[in-house]
């Protein structure tokens, strides 16, 4: 099996286990893959959560442009997930160890309303 079919294969069981995992969500952004085998990407990571200040499996692919040979890689990692923000730190099987930043669209929680006095009861001593 060849390399990009392999890629493909795994993108394929990454994308269809969005629906298994209902608060999960999807990243948009950057990656930088050190060592020689390394460089700047653009990336897109499926993160177990979308809640924000929560710790998250990370798994996905990056495009490294600036590369002629091995221009994508398949990545796995954990992650910090801020508001509309996540950063990532992990292991790119195709190059190296990578960190990533990136966009993903959080859910915050609504504040709890305060719970109003309960008022004195009306004929009583």
């Amino acid at each position: 099996m060849s390399e990009y079919r392999k890629i493909l294969l795994v993108g394929g069981i990454l994308l269809g286990s969005t629906q298994v995992q209902a608060d999960a969500g999807v990243m948009f952004g950057l990656a930088y893959t050190f060592g020689d085998k390394g460089g700047a990407g653009l990336t897109v990571k499926l993160v177990s959560t979308r809640e924000e200040d929560k710790w998250a499996a990370v798994a996905g692919f990056t495009w490294y442009p600036q590369k002629k040979t091995k221009p994508f890689g398949v990545d796995v990692g954990v992650g910090y997930v801020f508001r509309d923000a996540v950063l990532t730190v992990g292991w790119d099987f195709l190059h190296s160890p990578q960190i990533g930043v990136g966009y993903v669209d959080t859910e915050t929680q609504p504040p709890v309303p305060p719970v109003p006095p309960v008022p004195p009861a009306l004929g009583g001593e």
